[in-house]
């Protein structure tokens, strides 16, 4: 008999409580557990683990792709299925590489959310044909990076790195480019990577002592 258990890792209550009510009423899928913060299920032992795991990208207590890695040693057969309303394609590319086996984007539509299940019961993993071409594409790039300047920004990192520059923090970034929290620290962690440097301290000096000698 197949495992079909089901964890729900969801800060949006309605959204948390319309797929547990939703997969129950199908049959096919039984949930364990569904809840709204990673440090509800942190330290807590369940019986089973789940076969699959449906993880909002941004939970309120911490960035759900930093702790895929940590899901996958305590559950290494749970299949995660990542939940977002961010279409930044450099999360998709990261929470893939940190092993997400699938993709949801909000608003949720429950069909789509039963066929991915129902596609993960038969196969490692499962995306849809556009969020594969962007993935491929990205994948490209993403190999051809060792070739570039380690330095070489994207426009959007330029943008955000010009931000803080001028001394602007990640919320006041964000609602200008109009983009999440957390794709802001995201980029900003691509840049550190670039620029070989461990904080924001060292990346103003770096730049700093970049445009005296130049």
């Amino acid at each position: 008999m197949k495992n079909n258990t089901v964890g729900i890792l969801e800060d949006n209550l309605a959204l948390r409580n319309s797929i547990k009510d939703y997969l129950e009423a199908t049959g096919k899928y039984k949930t364990i557990f569904a809840c709204g913060l990673y440090a509800e299920i942190a330290t807590q032992k369940f019986r089973e683990q789940p076969a699959f795991l449906i993880l909002d990208i941004h939970l309120p207590d911490t960035s759900a792709i930093n702790i895929i890695a940590d899901l996958q040693k305590r559950w290494p057969n749970t299949r995660i299925i990542m939940v977002t309303g961010d279409k930044t394609p450099e999360l998709l590319l990261e929470a893939v590489k940190q092993g997400a086996v699938s993709f949801l984007h909000k608003p949720v539509i429950m069909a789509e959310l039963l066929n991915v299940l129902d596609q993960l019961t038969t196969n490692k993993s499962f995306l849809q044909p556009h969020m594969l071409t962007n993935l491929m594409a990205l994948l490209k790039v993403d190999e051809n990076r060792h070739s570039r300047p380690i330095n070489k920004l994207t426009d959007r990192e330029k943008e955000i790195l010009a931000y803080v520059e001028q001394g602007k923090s990640y919320k006041v970034i964000a609602r200008e480019l109009n983009i999440s929290f957390h794709t802001v620290n995201f980029h900003l962690k691509n840049i550190y990577v670039k620029y070989n440097v461990n904080s924001k301290l060292e990346l103003i000096t770096d730049r700093r002592n970049t445009k005296r000698s130049a």
